[in-house]
C-alpha cells in the first residue's frame, strides 16, 4: 500500500516567534547604523571646528608675525589688553601689521592696522573676530573697520600673552609702556567639541618688525 506523507506548515505561534526575532535583529542592526552615522556626523563636525580654529590661528600668526613700524615717525601701535566678556577668557589687541606684494619685477608693500577681539552672538556664543583698517599716522583704529569672523568660531578661550625676551610673559602689552612690540607672543585658543569636551592649540610667533618707507 503506497503510504501518503503530511507535510505539516508553519504554526501561528512559530510565525509570530520569527517575525519577533527578525524584528529584534534589524533593531539591532539600524541601531548600529545610526550609531555609526552619528560617530561619522561627530568626527566630520570635530574636523571642521578643528580646521576653522586652526585657520584663525593662522590668520592671526599672518598679521602678529609681520608686524610693522613706520619708518618716519617711528609710530608703534600695539596695544593688547586682557579681556574676560562673559567670564571666559578672550583678551583683544590691536596693532600695525604689513604685507609685500610682488608684481612681475615690482616689489610693493602696504601697512594697514588691525584688532582681534570677541563679541557674543545672539545665541550666547563667543566669537572671535578680526577688524581691519587702512593704516594712518596716529591711528588708533578710529574710523570705519572692516570686521569679519576668522573664521566664523565660537571660542571658550582666545588668551594672549606677551614677552620680550621669550622667557617671562605678561597677559598686557602697550607700546607706551614699553616702546616696542613683544619679541614673542603665545596664543591660546580653545573650544568645544560637538561632545561638549574642551579643545585647545597653543602656539608661539616671533614678530619680524618689517618696517615700511
Amino acid at each position: 500500500m503506497e503510504q501518503i506523507s503530511k507535510r505539516r506548515g508553519f504554526t501561528l505561534l512559530e510565525l509570530l516567534i520569527v517575525i519577533a526575532l527578525l524584528g529584534m535583529l534589524f533593531t539591532a542592526l539600524f541601531g548600529t547604523y545610526l550609531g555609526i552615522q552619528k560617530s561619522i556626523s561627530r568626527a566630520g563636525k570635530d574636523s571642521n571646528e578643528r580646521h576653522k580654529a586652526e585657520s584663525a590661528l593662522s590668520s592671526a600668526i599672518r598679521d602678529f608675525a609681520n608686524g610693522s613700524f613706520d619708518n618716519y615717525s617711528k609710530e608703534i601701535l600695539f596695544e593688547g589688553k586682557k579681556e574676560i566678556p562673559g567670564g571666559s577668557r578672550c583678551d583683544s589687541v590691536a596693532f600695525n601689521t604689513g604685507r609685500y606684494y610682488s608684481s612681475g619685477s615690482v616689489l610693493t608693500s602696504s601697512v594697514f592696522s588691525v584688532r582681534y577681539f570677541c563679541q557674543m552672538d545672539s545665541t550666547g556664543r563667543t566669537i572671535l573676530y578680526r577688524a581691519a583698517a587702512p593704516y594712518a599716522l596716529n591711528s588708533k583704529m578710529s574710523g570705519s573697520l572692516e570686521i569679519f569672523a576668522v573664521p566664523v568660531i565660537a571660542v571658550e578661550e582666545w588668551a594672549l600673552s606677551y614677552s620680550s625676551d621669550g622667557s617671562s610673559f605678561s597677559d598686557e602689552w602697550t607700546q607706551t609702556s614699553s616702546g616696542k612690540i613683544p619679541k614673542v607672543i603665545s596664543i591660546t585658543m580653545a573650544w568645544l567639541d560637538s561632545d561638549g569636551n574642551r579643545r585647545e592649540i597653543t602656539t608661539r610667533v616671533q614678530p619680524v618688525r618689517m618696517s615700511f618707507r
